[in-house]
């Protein structure tokens, strides 16, 4: 995870200099982690980085898509089409609204 951030430029941007320090005492001195306070610390700067390493269209996927692929949902069965429910749940669905939403707002 520490390289990958790294390679993605997001490592040294996101985290705070006690959240570098952290990640390398643990990776130095332990194999595994047992301590809860030290999981609940490193989770959320892994949840961090995973976030600051989230690509745009997955971002606007998330943000975006899902809500209006809900919405044309809701809509198309209102007008009676029966696989309409189908459709908030399709990633393939929810990411071409997203990237035709990304396209317009350009």
């Amino acid at each position: 995870m520490r390289l990958l951030a790294i390679r993605q430029r997001v490592f040294f941007r996101v985290l705070s200099r006690v959240e570098r320090g952290l990640i390398w005492l643990v990776l130095r001195v332990t194999k595994s982690v047992r301590s809860t306070v030290l999981a609940n610390a490193l989770s959320s700067i892994v949840e961090k980085l995973l976030e600051a390493m989230e690509s745009k269209v997955e971002l606007w996927a998330r943000q975006i898509g899902v809500p209006l692929a809900q919405k044309i949902s809701r809509i198309a069965q209102s007008w009676g089409n029966r696989t309409a429910s189908e459709w908030a749940n399709d990633c393939g669905f929810i990411r071409y609204l997203s990237i035709t939403t990304m396209q317009n707002e350009r």
